[in-house]
């Protein structure tokens, strides 16, 4: 399976996978499978990361890797690990952070406890994956429908989006949506290229559509998050209290890029 799903909780925790049911004890981080059911006594935290997640994980933690050769691999419906109680509350706090540190911070804890096991579980869940997601990397900014993207990478319609939805965790039109988006997001905050520009760079065919989309999707239009400043509603500014994120984001990102680049701003 391409997608694994991290538990933890304070309590005990009964799972049930294929009609097997696991006993899963307090203060445990368990990785299972995504159609595994929890029965809790109380809240369980639990994310699912999928294919794509775990390349982009594996540069980071390839050096941690157990090299040694495994031979076959079977995936186990459960396997446990139990944590003290500082990292259980790590954990809890890097869920509302930010969702790839918290993966991080997950796969490095259970190489460091069980190195064989979670090397080879990373490599059977992105093997395969490889082509695709390179592909798609090489090819989200083009201004193609799914179709075209099919076609282009040699597979059909029906089975790219199969494989597309076990690689991202979601449709392929919804995902390259967002893609775009934030990379235009990224691009109005760092350079200073002409919006129209940005909108063709990340694969959107008119300034109109673009502006639309990009609106619904951050509450603000493209000029407004470039320059930090509340969306215009009527005859009056929203409040908009990302706005100083913005801000801040686009000083961050021109810090890590140098100078902005040179063009108009629109």
């Amino acid at each position: 399976m391409s997608t694994v799903r991290f538990l933890i909780s304070h309590h005990d925790v009964k799972l049930n996978v294929n009609g097997l049911v696991h006993t899963l004890p307090a203060g445990g981080m368990t990785a299972t499978h995504s159609d595994a059911t929890i029965d809790a006594p109380g809240p369980v935290m639990s994310h699912d990361f999928h294919a794509c997640d775990l390349q982009a994980l594996y540069p980071d933690v390839v050096d941690l890797l157990d090299r040694r050769p495994l031979g076959v691999f079977h995936r186990q419906a459960a396997r446990t690990l139990i944590l003290e109680p500082s990292m259980v509350d790590v954990a809890m706090t890097l869920q509302s952070v930010d969702r790839m540190a918290m993966l991080r911070f997950f796969y490095v804890y259970c190489l460091c406890r069980d190195q064989r096991y979670f090397s080879a579980m990373l490599r059977q869940t992105i093997a395969g994956s490889h082509s695709l997601f390179d592909f798609v990397e090489a090819n989200f900014h083009r201004p193609w429908p799914v179709g075209r993207l099919a076609e282009e990478f040699g597979m059909p319609l029906r089975k790219f989006r199969y494989l597309f939805q076990q690689t991202y965790g979601m449709p392929a039109k919804q995902w390259l949506l967002e893609r775009r988006l934030r990379l235009a997001r990224d691009l109005l905050l760092s350079t200073r290229h002409k919006v129209l520009d940005i909108a063709l760079e990340c694969g959107f065919t008119n300034h109109a559509h673009f502006t639309d989309t990009f609106r619904k999707r951050f509450d603000c239009a493209p000029t407004e998050i470039r320059m930090g400043t509340p969306p215009q509603r009527g005859s009056r500014r929203v409040a908009m209290p990302q706005a100083d994120a913005y801000a801040a984001m686009r000083a961050d990102l021109v810090a890590g890029h140098g100078a902005l680049t040179e063009g108009g701003m629109q």
